[in-house]
């Protein structure tokens, strides 16, 4: 098999060999959010949550998951990511950044970031917090799970079949989307 996340592959403690595509996605949003999702899941989706991808081993950090390996995608706080240059992560609110162990939990996951996360977030403008309570409260509109798998299919992420899981950029990253470079 082609599938660079097959489990037959050998995986060391310090990478995984899983591509790092030169340009991908920042964001989880699509164009056509706004027609499949209520305006709270685009707002986080557009504006509060980027995607990132693991480029070196970080074992050693205290906040880094142990399952991450090179290659694997998570997802951050965007305003904590700005800041982490400046300062210490261990200042950051819990769940600054977490790792999806499959595509299909992103949007639990996400959930969860909102209760853990941007409650307790320093480093959220106070506009922006003004603008997600906002819509937290005004838009009672229940989550369409089933979107966040197949969007996050269209961008390109995939589910790892190793043992630790996780998901990865596919070899078909949609570039229709907003890029960043790494």
């Amino acid at each position: 098999s082609s599938d660079v996340c097959s489990s037959d592959l050998i995986e060391t403690e310090t990478e995984f060999p899983a591509p790092i595509p030169e340009n991908f996605p920042r964001r989880l949003a699509l164009p056509y959010d706004d027609s499949k999702l209520n305006s709270l899941h685009c707002f986080l989706r557009s504006e509060l949550l980027e995607i990132f991808v693991v480029q070196k081993s970080m074992n050693k950090s205290p906040t880094h998951s142990p399952g991450s390996s090179v290659g694997r995608v998570g997802l951050r706080c965007v305003h904590c990511a700005l800041n982490r240059k400046k300062r210490d992560d261990r200042d950051e609110a819990p769940m600054a950044v977490f790792y999806p162990k499959s595509i299909a939990e992103i949007y639990r996951l996400v959930t969860s970031w909102q209760r853990c996360h941007l409650r307790k977030c320093r480093n959220l403008p106070p506009a922006v917090r003004s603008q997600w309570q906002s819509l937290r409260e005004n838009d009672k509109s229940r989550g369409k799970t089933h979107y966040w798998i197949t969007s996050a299919k269209e961008i390109g992420l995939i589910d790892c079949q190793s043992r630790a899981g996780g998901i990865r950029f596919g070899p078909n990253v949609n570039k229709n989307v907003e890029i960043g470079r790494a």
